[in-house]
């Protein structure tokens, strides 16, 4: 039963993904690439 509910919200989850606009889907890459760069600048000093 509990596999079941797990299913059905993946399921859900997936779906609301679909109807997602794009415009969330770039916010979410530039926040990435953002979190990467950051993680970048914070490195350097350690690497060199």
């Amino acid at each position: 039963m509990m596999q079941w509910n797990a299913t059905k919200k993946a399921k859900t989850d997936c779906s609301e993904e679909n109807n997602a606009s794009e415009e969330t889907e770039l916010n979410l890459k530039e926040s990435i690439t953002e979190f990467w760069l950051y993680r970048k600048e914070r490195m350097k000093p350690t690497m060199n």
